[in-house]
C-alpha cells in the first residue's frame, strides 16, 4: 500500500483537532502480509514525542526510531503497534522496559494511557491502554493531550 493511501486509511493526524483520530484497524492492517510497513506520520510523531518527553528519554532510542518500521498491530484491534529496528524484531527478547508512560482523556473524559517500551535495549513498540473499558483504545492520542503518570519508572 502506498504511503499516501496508508495515511488516508489511518486518518489525518491534523493536530488542530482536540481529540485523536480513531484508528480502527482496517482488515488489511491486521493481515500479517502487509508487514513490515512504514510508520504513518501520526504514529511517528507520537512515538518521537514519547521518546523525547518520556521518563527515560534517550537519543539512542530516537535514532532507532529513524530506522523503525511497524511489524504488527495488536490483534484486538487497538491502536498499539510493534516495531522492528534495522530488521531486528525485539519481540523475542524477554522482558519489557517502559521508557515513557503518559495518560490522556478520550472525548468522553475516559482515562486512557499510552506507553513506549523497549526489549533488550531495542525500541519495541507503543501500547495504547483503555483503563475504563470504553473501547477508545483504537485512537492514537495527539501529544498535546498527554499528561505524565505518577509512575516512577
Amino acid at each position: 500500500m502506498a504511503r499516501s493511501q496508508m495515511d488516508a486509511t489511518w486518518g489525518d493526524p491534523g493536530y488542530g483537532n482536540r481529540y485523536p483520530t480513531e484508528v480502527t484497524c482496517p482488515p488489511q492492517m491486521t493481515d500479517r502480509s502487509v508487514y513490515p510497513r512504514p510508520l504513518t506520520a501520526q504514529e511517528r510523531d507520537l512515538t518521537s514525542w514519547l521518546l523525547t518527553h518520556g521518563q527515560r528519554s534517550s537519543e539512542e532510542l530516537l535514532e532507532q526510531l529513524d530506522s523503525a518500521v511497524i511489524s504488527g498491530n495488536c490483534p484486538c484491534g487497538c491502536a498499539s503497534f510493534d516495531l522492528v529496528v534495522n530488521g531486528v524484531e525485539a519481540t523475542t527478547t524477554p522482558g519489557l522496559y517502559v521508557v515513557a508512560d503518559f495518560l490522556w482523556d478520550d472525548p468522553n473524559a475516559n482515562e486512557m494511557g499510552v506507553f513506549a517500551f523497549t526489549k533488550g535495549g531495542i525500541l519495541a513498540g507503543v501500547e495504547i491502554t483503555d483503563y475504563t473499558g470504553c473501547g477508545n483504545d483504537r485512537m492514537l492520542p495527539v501529544p498535546s493531550m498527554l499528561r505524565p503518570t505518577n509512575t516512577n519508572l
